[in-house]
C-alpha cells in the first residue's frame, strides 16, 4: 500500500514594505494548528535574512539540530532543549512555564545577546548536542546498572 500524508494547508501572504512578517507568522499560528516553540524560534531567527542565507543556515545548523533529536513528535524534546539552553543563558529570567520559552527567547536575543544569528545557531547546535549526548550517557548507565542488578539477583 502507498504511504499516506496528512492534509496540509499552505498560506501565502503578500506583505507590504511596512508589514512585520514575524508578527503575521505568529498571528496565523493562533488561528490554526499550533506551531511548536522550535517552529517559532526557527522562523524568528531566519525571517530577516535573505532567502539564500536562510537556506544555508537552515541546512548547516537548524536541520542538524532537528535531526539530532530523531523521532520527536511535536518537537517536544527540541522544545525542552531550547528551554534548558535559555535557562542557562538567560539567568535573569526563570521560565516557570514551557509556554514562556518563545517570548523569553525573543527578549533574550533583543536585550542580551550581542552575536550574529549564525553564532547563536552554532551555539545552540553545540549545546543541544552536548545535552543530548549527556542524556544518552545517563540512559546507558541506567541500563547497564539495571542489567548488573538483574545479574546479581539471578546468582
Amino acid at each position: 500500500k502507498g504511504a499516506t500524508c496528512p492534509a496540509r494547508l499552505v498560506i501565502a501572504a503578500e506583505l507590504g514594505a511596512d508589514d512585520k512578517a514575524q508578527g503575521i507568522f505568529e498571528s496565523l499560528n493562533t488561528k490554526g494548528i499550533p506551531l511548536t516553540t522550535a517552529d517559532l524560534v526557527r522562523n524568528y531567527l531566519l525571517v530577516g535574512l535573505s532567502r539564500e542565507e536562510q537556506v544555508r543556515l537552515y541546512n548547516e545548523y537548524w536541520n542538524p539540530i532537528e535531526l539530532m533529536f530523531g523521532e520527536d513528535r511535536d518537537s517536544m524534546k527540541l522544545n525542552s532543549g531550547l528551554r534548558m539552553w535559555l535557562d542557562i543563558r538567560y539567568r535573569k529570567k526563570r521560565l516557570h512555564r514551557a509556554e514562556d520559552t518563545y517570548n523569553s527567547f525573543k527578549e533574550y536575543t533583543m536585550t542580551v545577546y550581542k552575536g550574529t544569528v549564525e553564532e547563536l545557531l552554532d551555539e545552540l547546535r553545540l549545546r543541544l548536542n552536548h545535552a543530548r549526548q549527556s542524556a544518552i550517557t545517563t540512559e546507558i548507565s541506567e541500563i547497564a546498572g539495571g542489567a548488573a542488578a538483574l545479574k546479581n539477583n539471578n546468582k
